[in-house]
């Protein structure tokens, strides 16, 4: 008969590592700290909420890492008799291989669940093993591919950001941007404000002021030239802008600059 042995916010003391050995069944961790795992026969290291499912056939071999000073905690369930493999074909997530995912917490959860339903003497405990594990295989797969794609945005986002932010005299419309990232202009918009907290539009501006600044303080260059090297479509508006900004006009600023 299937069962489950596992448990939840286990502690490890300071250099304590798990007691080596091949498992047997699948298994699956959750660390609320940094520690050290067993992959490939080599020591890496895994951060805190990352997760660990270790198939049939490999070594279990974690502890915390050489810096920490109160050693680890972490959930862990051994899934004894219970073939993982049909799931994660159709719900590939990567074994053997620590992995983050948010809201790595919903394990615990599901573990207490296994557990109780595992010590249960009664009808039908197989047939509801089969259907939690199913339900949290799943739902780790949905959470993966979730913080995948949600790394994935932000690095497309920080990208199109660093090149806007070492070019803002070229001409950076929203619709540059937008494509430059691979999204519509709507979701560029709302994406980078919700990662950057400021408008595109914004921080290009302020991109273009900071250069603008350099360039009264520091060059005898006329203010319509800086204005058009900035990438500001006119001087009036560029002339605008700054005394909004900077509470004086742009030759009132270099007049008060020392060259």
């Amino acid at each position: 008969m299937e069962r489950c042995f596992g448990g939840v916010q286990t502690p490890h003391s300071v250099g304590e590592f798990a007691k080596r050995r091949q498992c047997d069944c699948f298994c699956i961790f959750c660390f609320n700290e940094p520690f050290l795992y067993e992959r490939d026969g080599v020591l890496v290291r895994g951060e805190a909420g990352d997760m660990l499912i270790n198939a049939p056939g490999t070594f279990i071999y974690h502890g915390p890492v050489p810096e920490a000073e109160t050693g680890f905690i972490n959930d862990w369930i051994y899934l004894s008799g219970i073939d993982l493999q049909p799931l994660l074909e159709k719900y590939p997530l990567p074994l053997n291989t620590a992995f983050h995912i948010d809201q790595a917490h919903i394990l615990r959860t599901l573990i207490l669940e296994l557990l109780r339903e595992s010590a249960a003497e009664e009808d039908g405990v197989q047939d509801r093993l089969f259907y939690l594990v199913g339900t949290a295989i799943i739902d780790l797969y949905r959470l993966y591919n979730y913080t995948y794609l949600k790394q994935k945005v932000q690095v497309r986002l920080e990208e199109t950001r660093k090149e806007m932010l070492r070019t803002p005299e070229q001409n950076w419309s929203l619709e540059t941007m937008a494509q430059h990232s691979g999204y519509s202009v709507s979701r560029f918009c709302a994406l980078y404000k919700d990662y950057f907290g400021v408008s595109p539009k914004q921080e290009l501006l302020s991109a273009r002021l900071s250069v603008a600044c350099r360039l009264l303080k520091y060059t005898n260059s006329s203010v319509s030239d800086i204005a058009e090297s900035c990438g500001f479509q006119s001087v009036g508006y560029f002339s605008r802008y700054f005394k909004q900004e900077m509470g004086l006009s742009p030759r009132e600023y270099a007049r008060n600059a020392i060259k």
